[in-house]
């Protein structure tokens, strides 16, 4: 990438979902600086809507259109929570066309199959981002080397029965299992709206664990920051 002009980056997060009231993806997005400097030199705008996304079919279908359209980013970073993997970071490669007629969302509401068929007949079943993630993914670890997280280990010695806090390094992976619910709704549609007016689908679905303190969020936050830095760095 050129370093003259800035690189702009649209970062999303989720708001509340099932019994998530406080959401580490939108914690997380919210916290970001305006913008960050790339490995090198580059200068990296980072934009953040004022709202986080709401959990709803219908919802991310308009928003993710229109932030995409009135921003024009180079690279677009949703984030999202997942729930099954305490501690690991990972981005997702792809998401499917169909399967948002299972799991209703916040609004208790589905993408149906009839709505599915109308905005999405001719679209491909699967798209993938056209980002060199596996290149990404080298350089978002290295840059991830030194962060850690805290976590709470049971201690086996006999004397000491208290939960000793460890410090960790933080695993960041790449995956192919967004899901079919909110989180692999949203990446389907920057990536089939990013196709459609740019080409191209510089785009990536980012599944952050639980994260319940400060400190927790702050490394969040980092870990967010090399990803960003790691895809301009393979755009």
């Amino acid at each position: 990438m050129s370093t003259t002009a800035p690189v702009k980056v649209l970062l999303t997060g989720f708001g509340p979902f099932l019994d998530v009231k406080t959401n580490p993806s939108w914690e997380i997005a919210r916290r970001l600086p305006p913008s960050v400097a790339g490995l090198h030199g580059e200068s990296i705008q980072l934009v953040v809507p004022t709202d986080p996304m709401p959990a709803a079919y219908h919802d991310i279908k308009d928003q993710v259109m229109a932030l995409i359209d009135a921003h024009a980013p180079n690279l677009v970073v949703h984030i999202g929570l997942d729930v099954d993997s305490p501690g690991i970071f990972k981005v997702e490669r792809s998401a499917q066309r169909e399967g948002y007629h299972q799991f209703p969302d916040i609004r208790r509401k589905v993408f149906t199959r009839a709505e599915n068929k109308t905005a999405f007949a001719k679209s491909p079943v699967s798209l993938s981002t056209t980002l060199d993630l596996d290149a990404a993914e080298d350089v978002w670890r290295s840059g991830c080397a030194s962060i850690t997280l805290a976590t709470n280990n049971d201690s086996h010695n006999c004397a000491k029965k208290t939960k000793r806090p460890e410090k960790q390094s933080v695993p960041v992976q790449l995956s192919d299992d967004v899901g079919t619910y909110v989180c692999g709704f949203c990446y389907y549609i920057a990536l089939l709206h990013l196709q459609t007016h740019t080409g191209t689908r510089r785009a990536v679905f980012f599944h952050v664990p639980p994260l319940e303190t400060d400190a927790d969020i702050a490394v969040g936050v980092r870990v967010t920051q090399e990803l960003v830095r790691a895809l301009v760095q393979v755009m």
